[in-house]
């Protein structure tokens, strides 16, 4: 699954017709990496919201995010997104190599004269200028496939494939007061938000204590039960900074020495604000991991130091390949801006240069 293209008009900052676009123009693919960049104000968190709000939207029509009753009163977002067989283990693209699908709302004014033939399978619901008209609707076949294809893979309990899992600016490790050690419950979230909470349970603690426990009662030395989930996080972290469980909470050694000169333990929110939003973004990308699913981050530098900031896109660069993702960040960052090539780099602001961005070298963006 991919999101090649988002269209707005008139909605937001976004002022008459706006394609924002995540496809290579030389391949016709979509990036497996994109960052986006602007101005305060210069719709970059609205596009992921739109994102958000849309494949919600295919999911759950009656139940409508404010995004798309605002787009009703007012505009238009369509959402592009393809997919491919893959995404699909009940149902068939009948041979096809991949399927493109168009989800719009909005006023039916602003679209296309010949929406149907110029977006395909096409899943809108779109307000007539004359209030006493009916709603203009469409519901493709496509949709409804992936709509039960969602649903069954989650009754059933199969791996989720595709999804959206976001990550808003306002993320933050919130500290636990510990709680029972008992398993989590299962994350079938296909569309996925991050929201802050100091509730123990659900948290990425009680997971890895829970997985720990695991590890303890099957004498498992390889920590094959915790290791997934922790994994992503110590790669970031470092050498000799292993995860460990301690008297029912989570331990991280600290970057820092005693007096004595030895590493010291510390709980997950004693760690550098910028340590705590590597340990937050992978730890959480782990216990939802799922191919060809689409990760957005928004404002991805947040209290990152510039080496932490490489660190972690050369980390979600891997992600991408291994699993088969597409990612989306925004960013206020020259450094982030500088970890990616020609149109990965979306700019949202006019005029086009108003970045004065360096020519990078073959090796440059890459983690140090």
């Amino acid at each position: 699954m991919r999101v090649r293209e988002i269209f707005f008009h008139n909605f937001r900052s976004f002022r008459g017709e706006r394609h924002i676009s995540f496809v290579d123009s030389l391949t016709n693919e979509v990036r497996s990496v994109s960052v986006l960049a602007g101005s305060n104000g210069s719709g970059k968190t609205t596009i992921l919201e739109a994102i958000e709000a849309l494949l919600e939207f295919v999911l759950n029509p009656e139940v409508p995010k404010n995004l798309i009753t605002e787009a009703w009163e007012n505009g238009l977002v369509c959402l592009e997104i393809e997919l491919f067989p893959e995404d699909f283990s009940h149902f068939s693209l009948n041979g096809e190599t991949s399927k493109i699908m168009h989800i719009a709302v909005g006023q039916r004014d602003l679209v296309p004269v010949a929406v149907e033939e110029t977006w395909p399978n096409l899943f809108c619901h779109l307000i007539q200028q004359n209030g006493n008209k009916k709603p203009f609707i469409r519901k493709s076949n496509l949709a409804e496939k992936l709509r039960n294809e969602v649903k069954q893979a989650r009754q059933r309990k199969d791996d989720l494939r595709g999804g959206f899992l976001y990550f808003p600016h306002d993320r933050q490790l919130n500290v636990t007061k510990g709680g029972a050690v008992e398993p989590p419950s299962e994350e079938t979230s296909w569309v996925f938000r991050f929201s802050r909470s100091d509730r123990w349970k659900g948290s990425l603690e009680q997971l890895w204590v829970w997985q720990n426990y695991l590890d303890l009662e099957q004498g498992n030395q390889e920590r094959n039960n915790l290791k997934p989930f922790v994994a992503l996080v110590e790669n970031v972290l470092g050498e000799n900074r292993p995860i460990t469980v301690s008297g029912g909470r989570a331990m991280v050694p600290a970057a820092w020495s005693n007096s004595n000169g030895e590493s010291t333990k510390v709980h997950l929110d004693q760690l550098p604000s910028g340590e705590q939003q590597c340990l937050l973004l992978f730890g959480e990308l782990a216990r939802r991991k799922r191919k060809s699913a689409i990760i957005a981050i928004d404002e991805i530098e947040n209290s990152l130091h510039p080496t932490l900031q490489r660190l972690v896109m050369w980390n979600l660069r891997k992600i991408a390949r291994e699993w088969d993702a597409q990612v989306i960040v925004t960013t206020h960052s020259l450094e982030i801006i500088n970890t990616v090539r020609g149109s990965a780099f979306i700019n949202l602001d006019y005029p086009e240069d108003h970045f004065n961005l360096p020519i990078l070298d073959e090796n440059e963006g890459n983690a140090a």
